[in-house]
């Protein structure tokens, strides 16, 4: 399931009671990039008749859109590969902000961050043509990362549960259907993935599970993952920007329409 939720928390004086003054980012366009493996139901490329376009569309444009269009200001969207996204983000040049990404230390130190505005479920996937009787009996982190877990290359995995690191999670893969492909062909035993976007897909016409070929099961003691967007600290507006967003995230979830926008992407 995911969870749609504002972190309540004291926010800076840069980041007060940005929508009762005048914003300096008025008639400007913030450049936002996501993840061009795409993210759905949150950011992918709209289909026509099965074909992908070149429009950019889902839950993080709705509702960044949503809320900067209140402030004048424009946003466009990219999906570039990942790891270009977050260091074109870290050093201001082509984009200032990256789409739904969750926490690490090392991103905070690179990024600033907006409140969490979704949290989904992460989960491990199996063969069941390797494991046809039974997923393999996993009881914690420790036994999970006993196996060859793998995942997506510069994707971020410390938020599944304690104790995982990226550096026990072989990224092999720059693709879903890959790291798919590498777990049915007996490569990796497992990878991990947020259950919701690997499901989305079957909605952009790539149905990962249907087939029962890959299954999935809870991580041990595993927890929500929040995701944020990360803001770049080099963006001269970038507090004014995140307070914009942050009071928009709230007042969304407040008058119930972050929920009504999401519900348009989930059947």
């Amino acid at each position: 399931m995911i969870f749609l939720r504002t972190l309540y928390l004291i926010a800076s004086a840069a980041s007060l009671s940005v929508s009762a003054q005048q914003t300096n980012l008025a008639g400007q366009t913030i450049h936002f990039c996501g993840d061009g493996a795409e993210w759905p139901p949150f950011h992918f490329w709209k289909r026509v008749n099965g074909e992908k376009t070149k429009e950019i569309t889902g839950y993080d444009v709705d509702i960044i859109t949503e809320i900067l269009s209140k402030h004048q200001i424009k946003a466009a969207f990219f999906l570039p590969p990942w790891k270009r996204c977050l260091l074109e983000v870290e050093k201001n040049t082509k984009y200032q902000v990256a789409l739904s990404s969750s926490y690490s230390d090392t991103r905070n130190k690179l990024f600033l961050y907006s409140n969490s505005y979704y949290s989904i479920t992460p989960k491990f996937f199996y063969s069941t043509k390797r494991y046809p009787n039974a997923p393999p009996n996993i009881d914690s982190v420790k036994q999970l990362l006993s196996y060859e877990v793998c995942g997506l290359h510069s994707y971020n995995y410390t938020g599944f549960a304690e104790g995982i690191r990226n550096e026990d999670i072989n990224m092999i893969a720059k693709k879903f259907d890959q790291v798919i492909s590498l777990t049915l062909k007996n490569r990796c035993d497992l990878f991990l993935a947020r259950y919701e976007i690997l499901s989305g897909f079957a909605s952009i016409g790539e149905d990962y599970l249907s087939s029962g070929d890959i299954k999935a099961m809870p991580i041990p003691h595993g927890k929500s993952d929040p995701f944020y967007l990360l803001i770049s600290r080099q963006f001269k507006y970038a507090y004014e920007l995140k307070g914009i967003l942050d009071e928009g995230f709230a007042e969304l979830e407040r008058t119930g329409k972050m929920q009504l926008i999401l519900d348009k992407y989930i059947k």
